[in-house]
C-alpha cells in the first residue's frame, strides 16, 4: 500500500501529496530557479505545494517594498526579507488590543519573551498541570501554540519590535490540548472550550483563537465542539478558527460551526503591492450546509518565533554567527559539526561554496533571524483575524461578539479573480474594520481642502460624506492611484479625515473612493482637471516654505 505522505526533496518535510506534473515550457523559469538552488533535483521527484509557491513567487514576483526601505527588512548578507504583519496588512498600529483578553486553545505553549509578561493564566487541559515552570520549558508540543500566539499578540521583543503582532498589548490565557502521546483529541478540545465557558467571566475572555480542528466532520447536533462554540458565541465571546490547509479536505469543527469565524488563507507573495493569490486552504459546504470560510487573511510568509533552546534555535544561532564572522565561517561550522551533522556542509571548497550550502539551510529551515523563521498555514491566518478583533474591542469595548463578526465580514473585500466559495466575504481589511467601530469625535473644517500645516509638517484631507457606510480612501497620484491604501477615519458628524506627513514640493492630483464602488470628487477644492474617465481629479500644490 502506498504511504499516505510523500517527502518533499526541497524542504524534506512530509506532505499528503507532491506536485509531479510540470509544464516544461510555461514553468521553465520556475524549474530553472529550483535547480539553481538544488542542482540534484529533477522534476520527476516532485515538490510540495508550499515550496513550489515560494519558487513561483521568487521567479515571477520579485520582492519589493515600495516607499519603505528594503534594508529595514533584509537579513544581513541575504537578498531576502519577510515583511512585518502590520505593514503587509496596512493596519492602524494605534490600537494594540490593550484591555482585551484573548484565549488561545492550541497544542502547547512556551512563555516566549515576546508575550510572556502578558500571560494571566496557563492551563494544561490534558492533565490539569498549571505549573508555570512547565510552560517555561520549550517542550516539543509548545512550538505551534507559541507561534500562533506570537503572530497575534507578540511584541517583537527579540526583533527590536520589527516582528510584532497587531494585538501586542492584549492579555493572554493559554490552554494546552496536546497530550503526551502527541495527539490533540476532540475530548481535550471540548474540555478546553468547557473551561472557557465556566471561567471566561473571571478572566474577561472576549476572543478565542483555535488554530486546530477536530478529527471528523459532524453535524452540529452531534458535535460537542461546535455546540460549545455556539454556546460561547451566545455568551458574547468571538470564536475564530483556522479553516485548514488542504483544498481536498472537509471543514472540521470548530471551523464548521455556524457562528465561528472560519479563516482561510491568501498569499501576498511577500509584497506590499501586486496581485494577491489564494492559499491552498480548506473550503466548501459543511455537513450542515454552511459555506466556509467566512474570511481570508495572510497565510504564508508569516514571521514566527523559533522555539528557544531547541536544535533549530541552536542551529540558527550558529549559522547567523557564521555569517557575522564570514572569515571564520568554516571554523565556526566545524566547531559545531555535531549540531549540523545532517546538513553535510563541505568546508574545503572555499567561502563562496560554504555560503551556498548555508543558504540552502536557511531556505529549508525558513530562518530569517537567529530568533525567527517564516511559516505558513491557516493556523497563522486565524490569529491575524483574532488580532484585528482585539483592536476593534480596544477601539470600542462595548462591542458584542456578533457586532465584531458582522463588521469583520462587512468590511472584507473579495478578490474578484477567485470564486467566493473559496474566500467567503473576502480579504480581511484591518483599518476598515477598526474605523467602522471606533468611538468617533466631531471634526470640523472650514478651509479649502487639503489643509497644509507646514509648521507641524503634515497635510490633512477632509470630506463630508453622510452616505458613506464602510470606507473612504484617498486615491492620488502620489500613491500611484491605489485604492484603499490611505483610509480616512470617520467622525461623528459624517466628516472623514486623514492626517499625512507633508509631501515633497510639487503638484498632485487626487479624489476619493467610497465603499469600494463609488468615485467622489472633492467639491471643497475648486482646482480640478478632467480625469479622462468622465469625471474630475482635484489638484493641489505643495509649495516651498
Amino acid at each position: 500500500m502506498k504511504e499516505p505522505y510523500e517527502i518533499c526533496p526541497i524542504c524534506e518535510l512530509r506532505h499528503p501529496y507532491l506536485v509531479h506534473s510540470f509544464n516544461e515550457s510555461y514553468e521553465a523559469d520556475i524549474i530553472h530557479n529550483i535547480k539553481a538552488n538544488f542542482p540534484n533535483w529533477e522534476t520527476k521527484q516532485g515538490i510540495c505545494g508550499r515550496c513550489f509557491d515560494e519558487f513561483e513567487a521568487i521567479t515571477y514576483h520579485p520582492y519589493s517594498a515600495p516607499d519603505i526601505s528594503v534594508d529595514a527588512y533584509k537579513l544581513k548578507y541575504l537578498d531576502f526579507y519577510i515583511l512585518p504583519i502590520p505593514e503587509r496588512l496596512n493596519a492602524d498600529e494605534i490600537y494594540t488590543g490593550k484591555g482585551v483578553t484573548i484565549c488561545f486553545i492550541d497544542s502547547g505553549f512556551y512563555l516566549h519573551d515576546d508575550f510572556k509578561e502578558r500571560v494571566i493564566k496557563t492551563i494544561d487541559i490534558t492533565n490539569g498541570n498549571e505549573d508555570l515552570n512547565y510552560f517555561s520549558q520549550p517542550h516539543e508540543n509548545a512550538w505551534h501554540g507559541t507561534m500562533t500566539t506570537t503572530v497575534c499578540a507578540g511584541n517583537g521583543k527579540l526583533s527590536n519590535g520589527l516582528y510584532k503582532g497587531l494585538a501586542n498589548n492584549a492579555s493572554l490565557v493559554l490552554i494546552k490540548t496536546q497530550n503526551e502521546a502527541g495527539k490533540i483529541t476532540d475530548k481535550n478540545i471540548e474540555k478546553a472550550l468547557q473551561w472557557v465557558k465556566e471561567n471566561h467571566a473571571q478572566y474577561n475572555i472576549k476572543i478565542i483563537n483555535l488554530s486546530l480542528s477536530g478529527d471528523v466532520a459532524e453535524k452540529l447536533y452531534t458535535s460537542t465542539i461546535n455546540q460549545l462554540a455556539e454556546e460561547l458565541f451566545a455568551q458574547n465571546i468571538l470564536v475564530v478558527a483556522a479553516a485548514g490547509n488542504s483544498v481536498d479536505a472537509a471543514v472540521l469543527p470548530p471551523a464548521s460551526s455556524p457562528h465561528v469565524v472560519a479563516v482561510g488563507g491568501l498569499d501576498d507573495k511577500n509584497k506590499l503591492d501586486g496581485d494577491i493569490i489564494l492559499y491552498h486552504s480548506t473550503y466548501g459546504v459543511t455537513i450542515d450546509g454552511l459555506s466556509k470560510p467566512e474570511i481570508i487573511s495572510n497565510a504564508i510568509w508569516i514571521p514566527t518565533p523559533i522555539l528557544p533552546n531547541t536544535s533549530s534555535h541552536k542551529k540558527a544561532a550558529v549559522l547567523f554567527q557564521a555569517l557575522e564572522n564570514e572569515d571564520y565561517m568554516a571554523a565556526i561550522i566545524e566547531n559545531n559539526k555535531s549540531l549540523l551533522k545532517e546538513d553535510h556542509i563541505n568546508l574545503y571548497e572555499g567561502k563562496e561554496k560554504i555560503w551556498k550550502e548555508v543558504k540552502k539551510i536557511f531556505w529549508r529551515e525558513k530562518f530569517i533571524t537567529p530568533h525567527y523563521m517564516h511559516a505558513d498555514g491557516t493556523s497563522f491566518a486565524a490569529p491575524i483575524v483574532t488580532s484585528v478583533a482585539a483592536q476593534m474591542l480596544e477601539a470600542n469595548p462595548n462591542l458584542t461578539a456578533n457586532e465584531i463578526r458582522q463588521t469583520l465580514l462587512k468590511t472584507a473585500m473579495p478578490i474578484p479573480t477567485y470564486d467566493i466559495i473559496r474566500q467567503g466575504y473576502g480579504r480581511l481589511q484591518p483599518k476598515m474594520a477598526v474605523y467602522a467601530v471606533m468611538d468617533k469625535e466631531k471634526v470640523f473644517f472650514t478651509e479649502d481642502n487639503p489643509v497644509t500645516d507646514a509648521a507641524n509638517n503634515h497635510i490633512t484631507f477632509y470630506i463630508h460624506l453622510p452616505h458613506a457606510k464602510t470606507s473612504v480612501s484617498l486615491v492620488a497620484s502620489f500613491t500611484n492611484w491605489k485604492k484603499n491604501e490611505i483610509l480616512l477615519k470617520p467622525s461623528k458628524n459624517n466628516v472623514w479625515y486623514v492626517h499625512l506627513p507633508l509631501l515633497k514640493v510639487g503638484r498632485y492630483e487626487y479624489k476619493f473612493f467610497v465603499d469600494n464602488h463609488q468615485w467622489i470628487e472633492d467639491i471643497t477644492n475648486p482646482w480640478r482637471v478632467i480625469d479622462n474617465y468622465g469625471g474630475w481629479n482635484n489638484v493641489f500644490e505643495v509649495k516651498p516654505i
